[in-house]
């Protein structure tokens, strides 16, 4: 309370804050300056309610099957956090949309986007072009395919205020 100054690394199940403050919340492992996120963004900040939006269809049922399984997964480790994602079919109710386009917020197939988590529009777009595979056992992943399961479990990370790992950091 007050104004005092913390500037260590906290691993909190509920932080306090009164009187003046700035948060600002890095996530493990990122860079100095980037994937910062102020308190608006923090993985504490409330469930998601997540929209599919798919009017041209791309999306297979294996597609969004595994868009389910990354949901029944993070809901799983989330628990204790008493965060939940939700799938809602109408749109109205989400916070979040996810949905599938040739081009992203960050680019396309031609810039090596994977996938993108836009902030400003509350949207996960998943970039077509890309050899998917969207089978249950990630094992089974292919030479030249990228996992569906996997990028869309990694873009609700960031919808939930997760940074990157510099580490093997290959799109956004």
């Amino acid at each position: 309370s007050g104004n005092a100054s913390l500037q260590n690394p906290l691993v909190v199940g509920t932080l306090n804050i009164s009187g003046n403050f700035t948060v600002n919340q890095t996530a493990d492992g990122s860079a100095a300056g980037e994937d910062v996120s102020g308190l608006a963004d923090t993985l504490l900040a409330g469930n998601l309610e997540v929209y599919i939006s798919d009017p041209q269809g791309y999306f297979t049922s294996d597609e969004r099957a595994r868009i389910q399984d990354a949901v029944n997964g993070l809901d799983v480790l989330l628990a204790p956090f008493n965060v939940t994602i939700t799938l809602v079919s109408d749109p109205a109710l989400a916070n979040l949309t996810l949905d599938s386009a040739t081009v992203s917020a960050a680019g396309s197939t031609a810039n090596g986007i994977l996938a993108c988590f836009s902030a400003a529009t509350a949207e996960i777009t998943i970039v077509q072009g890309w050899n998917w595979y969207a089978g249950a056992d990630a094992s089974q992943v292919g030479a030249n395919q990228y996992d569906f399961q996997t990028t869309v479990t990694h873009e609700l990370g960031h919808a939930l205020g997760l940074g990157h790992n510099e580490i093997g950091r290959a799109h956004v």
